[in-house]
């Protein structure tokens, strides 16, 4: 996703596509996106060796979990000004950030 001036990237990790998923309807129901095209969840493959076929509880289907237990990322470019509320968003819908 392309940055323009005065936007920001957050990137939410979750443990199941269902929080992942109400994170982004909040999230555009908010209208804290740039567009609809800057908003996007999918499986999070920052993990070492894990076969890559996921389950809806976030667990993948040879039963080892993933990293830290998170199977799913959403990305969102929000405008400077709505990243603070963007971001509390995310949490409140179960995501975390790796900082």
């Amino acid at each position: 996703m392309h940055l323009n001036e005065h936007e920001e990237r957050l990137i939410g990790f979750f443990p199941t596509n269902n929080m992942a998923q109400a994170a982004v309807n909040d999230l555009r129901k908010s209208h804290l996106a740039s567009n609809d095209d800057s908003i996007h969840v999918e499986p999070y493959t920052g993990f070492k060796g894990v076969n890559r076929n996921y389950t809806e509880s976030g667990r993948v289907i040879n039963n080892e979990y993933l990293l830290d237990g998170e199977a799913f990322v959403v990305t969102v470019v929000t405008p400077e000004d709505k990243c603070e509320k963007a971001a509390s968003v995310i949490k409140a819908n179960g995501g975390r950030f790796n900082m």
